[in-house]
């Protein structure tokens, strides 16, 4: 499938144009849609069909400019945005995104998308790299995106709060973003690295079904997931548990008890809660597991979206 927008509306022109991707064969509904009314799931095209709102001038205060108007938003088509994190990161990473798939909520107001790569690095971890993008154009959502896994054997992913960053919608968006997707885009591999790294390090630390009830309710307690995902987050540690789904998921540990968690939230938290719901989940379990697996701790504040 070829890119649809053309040179003169991507974000960084400069960087050659990669193709775009398919959606997901086996798992269609990765992205986040439950929760958000309207919502649907889309690929590519569909996203390039979502008409994007003329920009906003206001007044000027300046007594010397009366009748002058000055730009104060410019809304990013979200195709640009699109193309321009699949540009970077396949220039960063040397191959082409896997897959793509857009959810599209609040009558096309809102959009969430992930972006799944292979990495020769990652390979033997049996994870790839997911890039999670988030955007606007009813300003509900500032425009971030985040790095994280993307696991081979399931629809999971993760995504920690400190591989995740956004920038507030302004006249100057479009002027900031490709820097911060540039960044992100290079650091992908280490960062990717670092998080199956951490994960691993949950695996071995005792989880019962009574201490994955309380990493539940903390995460219900801190708002980071209501009562649909606790639920779907039990019913996946059960079936996994009794080796009903993926082996190397199955194990009564901590990183199983996040594999649960991540299981829940797949295609079914909002889109404005997905960033949060994400990097909670692992803030969380971290933080257990550097107790010794006590739940009876204070759980420090998840750090708030970085902001460039």
């Amino acid at each position: 499938m070829n890119a649809m927008t053309p040179q003169s509306q991507r974000m960084n022109p400069n960087i050659p144009r990669a193709e775009v991707a398919p959606l997901p064969r086996a798992r269609r509904d990765q992205v986040c849609i439950v929760g958000a009314p309207g919502a649907s799931i889309v690929d590519y095209a569909g996203l390039c069909e979502v008409i994007t709102p003329e920009p906003e001038y206001r007044p000027s205060k300046d007594k010397r400019k009366q009748g002058a108007e000055f730009l104060s938003y410019k809304p990013v088509p979200f195709p640009m945005f699109a193309d321009a994190v699949r540009d970077a990161f396949t220039a960063a990473l040397g191959a082409g995104p896997t897959s793509e798939s857009y959810s599209l909520a609040a009558n096309g107001q809102q959009m969430y998308g992930i972006m799944a790569f292979r990495d020769a690095a990652l390979e033997a971890s049996g994870n790839g790299i997911a890039v999670a993008m988030r955007s606007s154009h009813n300003k509900t959502l500032l425009s971030a995106l985040a790095t994280g896994t993307d696991c081979f054997v399931c629809a999971n992913h993760s995504f920690p709060r400190g591989a995740q960053v956004g920038h507030k919608h302004s006249s100057q968006t479009l002027q900031k973003l490709p820097g911060i997707i540039d960044a992100q885009a290079k650091m992908a591999r280490k960062a990717t690295k670092e998080l199956v790294e951490a994960m691993d390090s949950l695996r071995g630390i005792p989880c019962s079904d009574y201490r994955f009830a309380a990493y539940l309710g903390i995460l219900q307690w801190e708002g980071y997931i209501n009562d649909t995902l606790a639920n779907r987050a039990r019913r996946y540690w059960r079936a996994s548990t009794a080796g009903g789904l993926h082996d190397d998921h199955g194990n009564r540990d901590l990183f199983g008890a996040l594999q649960a968690v991540t299981g829940g939230l797949g295609g079914r938290v909002a889109p404005s809660g997905a960033f949060r719901a994400y990097g909670g989940a692992l803030h969380v379990v971290q933080t257990i597991a550097a107790n010794g697996g006590d739940t009876n701790v204070v759980i420090p504040a998840l750090p708030e979206l970085a902001l460039a």
